[in-house]
C-alpha cells in the first residue's frame, strides 16, 4: 500500500493550518486590538475546552446520560463547584480527577 498520498495530506493540512494561524500576525502586526475583540476573546479558551470536554462527560457511552450513575457527570459538577469557589484552574482539574478516582474506586466500574 502507498502511503504517499495519505501522508501529502498531512503535510498539507499542517501546512494549511500553520499559514492559518500566523496569518493573523500578519494581518494584525502591531495594531491595537479593540476592548471589545479583546473581551471576545477572553472567551475562547474556556469555549474550546467545553466543547472538547462536554461530550466526553455527557455522552461516555455514546448516549447521553444525566443521571447520577454517571460518575463523569458527578465528578464534573464537583470540579465545577471547586472551580466556582476557587477560582483556580488547577484545583479544578485536581478536584474532578481526584473525584472521579474516588467515585470509581468505590463505586467499582
Amino acid at each position: 500500500m502507498n502511503d504517499y498520498p495519505v501522508m501529502l495530506m498531512v503535510v498539507l493540512g499542517g501546512l494549511g493550518t500553520y499559514l492559518i494561524r500566523i496569518s493573523f500576525l500578519f494581518i494584525l502586526g502591531n495594531r491595537m486590538v479593540s476592548p471589545m475583540v479583546e473581551n471576545v476573546l477572553r472567551y475562547i479558551p474556556p469555549a474550546a475546552f467545553a466543547a472538547l470536554a462536554v461530550p466526553a462527560v455527557i455522552r461516555p457511552e455514546g448516549v447521553v446520560d444525566i443521571g447520577p450513575d454517571n460518575l463523569k457527570l458527578v465528578a464534573a459538577i464537583v470540579a465545577l463547584a471547586i472551580g466556582i469557589r476557587t477560582r483556580s484552574v488547577m484545583w479544578v482539574l485536581v478536584s474532578g480527577m481526584v473525584s472521579l478516582w474516588i467515585l470509581t474506586w468505590f463505586f467499582g466500574r
